[in-house]
């Protein structure tokens, strides 16, 4: 099942994302209300996709999935090409490092870019979303702790 965060209308809701339409959840609150609720949801959130629905995609205003996470971690230098780039030699351990919440867009949206900056740089990104908290948790079950 994919979901979404959008806006239409001035209101911002959460949305399941079936072919070329956004179905609302009825959720109230955030994706992260959704996500700590979701074993108890998910049922009635796959009969409400199944039923069909919902508003073209087109006509909504996507917006960053998790629009506030509680924490951003990020591994710096975890790629072979972007090591090369930065002429740097590869880390014996890695690089954990944390962005700030506002550092979060939406996938349309425009990237504000620092005035008296003169150059900029991207990177494809990876994100796993952990639905369950924890400290410690084993390799193998590591897995259980990710909502998408």
């Amino acid at each position: 099942m994919k979901l979404a965060t959008y806006s239409v209308d001035g209101r911002t809701g959460t949305g399941i994302v079936v072919g070329d339409r956004i179905i609302d959840t009825g959720v109230p609150g955030t994706m992260i209300d959704l996500i700590r609720d979701w074993d108890a949801l998910k049922p009635a959130l796959e009969a409400r996709a199944a039923a069909g629905g919902g508003l073209p995609l087109a006509s909504v205003r996507l917006e960053a999935p998790v629009q506030r996470p509680g924490k951003i971690w990020a591994i710096g230098l975890n790629y072979a090409d972007h090591i090369a780039e930065s002429n740097m030699a590869t880390p014996e351990r890695q690089i954990w490092f944390t962005k700030a919440q506002t550092s979060v867009n939406g996938p349309f949206d425009d990237i504000e870019i620092a005035r008296g900056n003169m150059t900029t740089d991207y990177e494809v990104e990876l994100v796993a979303v952990v639905g369950k908290g924890g400290k410690h948790i084993a390799a193998a079950d590591a897995a259980g702790a990710i909502f998408g």
